[in-house]
């Protein structure tokens, strides 16, 4: 127990003897100093590796600084090229859409012309075909005896049938008449062949027949279109409206789209 309280005292005067070391070297102005050094010299290598950083960062930003501007330059550059490119696009669509607009103005004129270079014609079908026959005479003895219309040879131009011959089945008859009120007169009296096979029709262009086809089609399918017929190449349809009809003519096929769209 005795060799215990020896040693705690030993290690009490140890202990004693270190903290007055350093108290005493605290005091010492020449350690001070070797601290006042040391710091100075931890903290200026520490500032430069933080300048260091710093200038590193600096660079990066006027790198990304330099790189925005450039893309900022790009983009606008892009956005010209854009903008130029939709005037462009506006202009060839306007441009398409004058080019169309005159084709179709140039197609509806002659359409036109070939239909009035027509206006004298009529289409007869029906008529029985017999070989070696004057269709002439045929037309003049079908005008004179059962359409009650006085026709003679002056009154026609000519006459021919056409398409290619078929056993069993009589092509239709183009005549032309040489003035025009003949051939309206001939065409009106066209009722006095109402139980007949024979018909007599106004000569159409492709175009025409294919209107007039559609409308035809339309009065089976639309409620508001009556009726649909031809007169002097003109196709004209019988619309229903609000208790009422009225004639329409129509001179192309989205006129009659039309015309089936607005009852739905």
């Amino acid at each position: 127990m005795m060799e215990g309280l020896e040693e705690s005292a030993a290690s009490s005067g140890t202990s004693t003897t270190s903290n007055a070391f350093v108290n005493e070297l605290m005091l010492n102005e020449k350690f001070k100093l070797f601290l006042k050094d040391l710091m100075q010299e931890a903290v200026q290598e520490k500032m430069k590796t933080l300048v260091s950083d710093v200038n590193a960062l600096r660079t990066e930003v006027d790198d990304l600084k330099e790189d925005l501007q450039k893309l900022r330059g790009e983009n606008h550059d892009l956005f010209c090229k854009q903008e130029k490119l939709e005037h462009e696009r506006e202009k060839d669509e306007m441009l398409r859409a004058d080019l169309t607009n005159q084709l179709h103005s140039r197609s509806k004129a002659v359409e036109d012309l070939q239909q009035y270079t027509r206006r004298n014609c009529v289409l007869v079908t029906g008529v029985p075909e017999e070989e070696k026959e004057n269709t002439d005479a045929t037309i003049i003895k079908l005008a004179n005896e059962r359409m009650k219309v006085p026709l003679s040879e002056d009154d026609l131009d000519r006459s021919h049938r056409i398409g290619k011959p078929t056993t069993g089945k009589a092509r239709a008859i183009v005549v032309k008449f040489s003035r025009y009120n003949v051939r309206n007169k001939f065409i009106m009296n066209r009722t006095n062949l109402k139980g007949t096979k024979i018909a007599v029709h106004d000569l159409l262009t492709p175009f025409t027949q294919q209107l007039l086809k559609r409308a035809q089609e339309l009065v089976e399918q639309c409620h508001r279109v009556k009726a649909a017929w031809t007169w002097d190449g003109r196709v004209t349809v019988l619309v229903a409206a609000n208790g009422k009809s009225r004639k329409v003519t129509v001179t192309s096929q989205e006129q009659l789209h039309k015309i089936y769209s607005e009852q739905q």
